[in-house]
């Protein structure tokens, strides 16, 4: 979020593992990029996501002990000084036997979003792959039941990689709909309680 700390996904190890790369302030040079290791690292494909406040990397997985070929983990840590803690699996309200990948948390930490149906398609999908959402009450509380975002923002065609921007107010995602592979957006309108009578 403060522009000074890239997280990425690289093959130059021989697997896919996640890298960070820091520099002093924004428009100064990157420094030598770092492997995270284990045990944010596995043998298998790892690519993460990194929440704002830098407490939280999601990580999309094909390690053991998931529910699918590919689940979604959480790496947590105290401080951003601290070193990253044993990934811990979203379990099988959040992952099911699809394959769910590419992940992007809000800034409250609240909703999640992430590609599902990577393969198998997910139950309730659209198309090959989609984009779902989950959220949750307090940062302490599980996860729910995710939902998929439906049309016009999924389609027939490979729908992943969610992003959403810094303010929340849009959706950044990969699309092959138009028969290329381009970068699509759609914003997000926010459904408020008026009146706090608990309806939206």
């Amino acid at each position: 979020a403060d522009g000074r700390t890239l997280y990425f996904c690289s093959n130059r190890s021989g697997t896919w593992d996640i890298w960070v790369t820091t520099r002093a302030a924004k428009g100064q040079p990157w420094g030598a990029a770092v492997s995270l290791g284990t045990p944010v690292n596995s043998k298998a494909m790892d690519v993460a996501h990194v929440s704002p406040d830098g407490l939280s990397l999601y990580i999309g997985s094909a390690r053991s002990g998931g529910h699918g070929n590919v689940d979604l983990w959480v790496s947590t840590r105290v401080t951003t000084e601290d070193n990253w803690g044993t990934p811990v699996n979203l379990g099988p309200t959040v992952n099911a036997a699809s394959g769910e990948i590419y992940s992007s948390i809000s800034a409250d930490g609240l909703a999640l979003f992430f590609s599902g149906g990577e393969a198998p398609p997910r139950a309730g999908g659209l198309g090959e792959a989609d984009i779902w959402m989950t959220t949750r009450k307090t940062k302490d509380a599980a996860w729910e039941t995710p939902v998929n975002l439906g049309a016009p923002v999924n389609s027939a065609s490979i729908d992943r990689a969610p992003s959403i921007s810094a303010d929340g107010s849009m959706l950044y995602f990969y699309s092959d709909r138009s028969g290329n592979d381009d970068l699509w957006q759609v914003s997000i309108l926010p459904l408020v309680d008026f009146n706090g009578n608990g309806t939206v």
